[in-house]
Formats: C-alpha cells, structure tokens, sequence
C-alpha cells in the first residue's frame, strides 16, 4: 500500500511512466500514478474494456499543503468510488461524464432556465448513477431520434417544451416507417419530464437544478395503442428452414447472419447481439461471455456455443479478422469495426426481407426470434427453467436470488447442444 513518503520518493526518468498501487483484489481496477519528467506526478484509475486498458484523471497529487490537487487519501476514496461504478457493469467514463455534465447543468440552472437537452442529459446522468440498464439503449435512441434531427429544439428551455414539439419528434420517426420504437421513444420522454417535474416539487428534498416545468408536454401526446401489443409472433418450423435458406441470399450479409447465429444459440437479446464483440468470444473453448454492462440484469452472462452458431461465426471471423464488433456498421461500403450497427438498421433490412417476394409468409421483427428460439426449443424438450436460464431471464424466486450462485454452465451446453440438433433437423442440413 502506498504511503506519502514512498510516493515522494518515485523518481522521475526521461520519460513519463505508471506506477501501480499493490492491490490483490480482482475485478476494481487499479489506482496508479504517472510520473511526469519534470517529478509531478498524477493519480489515475486504470480498468479494462474489451481487454484494453482505460485511464481515468483523479487528479495531481498534492505532495505539499501549499499545491494544488488530490491528496493520497482522497485519491483512494476517489479509486473506491470508481471501482464500485467498475463492478456494477457500467460504463465508467459515461458515468463520471455524467457527473461532469449534471454539474455544469446544476451551475447553468443557478444562471438561467435548464434546456430541454440538460433535461435529458440530467435524467440519462440519473439512470447511469442508478445503475439502471435501460440507460444506455435509451442514450442510443436519443441520439439518433433527438440529439441529431432536433438540436435546435433541444436547446429550448425545458419549460418552453409543448406537446407539438414531441408529437413532431415522434411524427418524424413514423415518416422513416417506425412502429413499436414510437411508443419506446415516447416512454423515455415522458419518464424524463415526469422525474424533472418531481424534481422541481419535491417538498422534501431541494434540488440544485430547477426546471420551472408546468406541464408534462409528452403526456397529452397518446400511446400508439396497436404498435405496444405484447408480443405473440413466433415462427414455425417450415418458416424457420424457409428463412435460413433464403436469408443468405436475399437479406444484407450482416443483418442475416446475425439473425441466424442468434436463432443457431438459442435467442439472445436482439440489443446483445448487435453488441456482440470479438472479445467476448472464445471459439476454443465455445464459450460467449456477455459483460455486465450489456445486459438487461447487469449481470455477466456465459452463454454456450453450439455447432450451428460455431460455424456461423467462425465463417465471419474469417472475413473481419476477428476484431472489434462481430456484425459493424457498414457505411459507405467502409466497415466500421469499432461502431456497432443501430436498431433501426437492422430492423429495416429485416423488413425490406419479409416484405419483398423471398418471403412469403407473415412478418417479423428480431425479438420475434427470441420468442421463436424460446418456443421451439420447448418443443424441443428443453425445460422452462433452462431456456430461461440460457436466455438469461431474471429468476425472481428467492433460493435464485439470493442463494444459489451454481453457473449452471454444463447444463446451458446440454440444452444449446440439444436445440443444435433440433435447429439441425428442422433446417435440413
């Protein structure tokens, strides 16, 4: 551990270098210095992401009363604080740049009225401190849906905000041919303004950022009632096959392997999938582990791979050389490796499928193969309790939440390796 005397004592070289504090725990990350070639020195919280180290600034370290900087002791409750964001699954820097933007919003509110965009960026801040797993897929449609067609509407006082000005946002979406993700958009507005409403007339708590809201504008916009049906399409068996014979050479290549290796392992969330990255992947040991900060329940998952989805991507790896996401965006016939692809895109190709002349049968959407892994793979004779177990359902009961920490890892490969011959069968290869 260090103590002020041993950190003063780090000399500087020619080049500025890390210093890392001993420290055995695994999974929080790492407190560490740089020392500068002129001896200042600076504390950082070092973590991984995709098997890369992140830095993070603490701050210079105060080694006299008289400068400026952290402290060794509030360095490590600063390191303690970071490394609980780090084993919560979210994203660090997104959290600490949410702090950074709440208080620029709380100083601007002192000043002046909160805009629509500090509302938003409050309430995505609010989320990302809660831990809550929805923050980063509403970030993601904000972005596409809001922060990019409507900056200048964003940089309204959040008060001026009137019910049109969201029936506009939602009406643009529904031009683009957009159903269910209207009613998704809205939810997340409404649950923005409601929270800055009770914000504001909270008559126990003051909060430092005041949005003088009068309304709750996206209240009086209604609920596409026909577009939030629960769910109920799952394809049947002759649709399956039709689909894996077709896809391939009528759908775009990333989206229709995509939806084949997510039906091939027995139907992840359409959302992990379009995050899936190489460095999740083992192919050795047939083993995917999605991360914490990608899951609905903020928890690591390991999923099994089976003979159809090691094939599917082992044939992708050997076009994008194993590197960055598994199914990147495409654009401008440039693949970008680092940029996953959006809802929307994918989507669009998967209803440009089912609505040309390959497909004649009813549509579907991508969670719609989630319900059909979930379906037949209970024809299958897979029980309830592991389908849900490997599609990573919540399991509520209390022996499952607060007792029973089994990974149940050989019986997830026994049931991914039972749909495998079932898919198999059902496919005809």
């Amino acid at each position: 551990m260090w103590t002020d005397k041993l950190l003063k004592s780090i000399k500087p070289k020619d080049k500025a270098f890390f210093e890392v504090q001993p420290d055995s725990r695994r999974g929080v990350g790492r407190l560490v210095v740089k020392v500068m070639p002129n001896a200042r020195k600076v504390f950082y919280y070092r973590y991984t992401v995709n098997s890369k180290y992140k830095f993070l600034s603490i701050g210079a370290y105060k080694d006299t009363p008289a400068s400026d900087g952290v402290t060794l002791k509030e360095a490590r409750e600063r390191f303690n604080e970071l490394a609980k964001i780090y084993q919560s699954g979210r994203d660090v820097k997104e959290v600490v740049e949410g702090e950074r933007q709440r208080i620029i919003i709380e100083d601007r509110a002192k000043r002046d009225s909160a805009t629509f965009g500090d509302l938003m960026t409050w309430y995505f801040a609010g989320l990302d401190s809660e831990g809550k797993s929805s923050a980063d897929r509403y970030r993601e449609d904000y972005e596409r849906n809001l922060e990019r067609p409507f900056s200048e509407l964003l940089a309204l006082p959040a008060s001026e905000v009137l019910p049109h000005h969201i029936r506009d946002i939602l009406a643009k979406m529904v031009g683009r041919g957009v159903t269910r993700g209207v009613n998704y958009t809205r939810t997340y507005l409404n649950a923005a303004f409601t929270a800055a409403g009770k914000a504001d007339n909270n008559p126990r708590v003051q909060s430092p950022i005041v949005f003088k809201l009068q309304q709750n504008p996206v209240a009086l916009v209604p609920i596409q009632a026909d577009w939030d049906r629960v769910g109920e399409r799952n394809l049947t068996e002759d649709e399956v096959r039709d689909f894996w014979e077709a896809s391939v050479l009528h759908m775009s290549f990333r989206t229709s392997r995509l939806v084949r290796v997510m039906l091939a392992l027995g139907g992840p969330r359409p959302w992990e999938m379009r995050h899936l990255h190489w460095d999740w992947i083992d192919l050795d040991e047939r083993l995917i582990e999605f991360p914490a900060r990608i899951m609905k329940a903020r928890v690591s998952h390991v999923w099994p791979i089976n003979d159809l989805a090691l094939g599917e991507l082992q044939f992708i790896k050997v076009l994008s050389n194993g590197e960055g996401y598994v199914f990147p965006w495409v654009r401008c016939n440039r693949v970008l490796k680092d940029v996953p692809p959006s809802k929307d895109l994918i989507g669009r190709n998967l209803r440009q499928f089912v609505q040309s002349e390959h497909w004649g049968n009813e549509g579907f959407v991508p969670y719609d193969v989630r319900r059909t892994a979930k379906t037949l793979m209970g024809k299958a004779g897979i029980s309830k309790e592991f389908r849900d177990r490997l599609q990573a359902h919540a399991l509520n009961d209390v022996s499952s939440k607060h007792y029973d920490r089994y990974d149940y890892l050989t019986e997830k490969r026994a049931a991914v390796n039972q749909w495998n011959d079932f898919l198999t069968a059902t496919i005809g290869k």
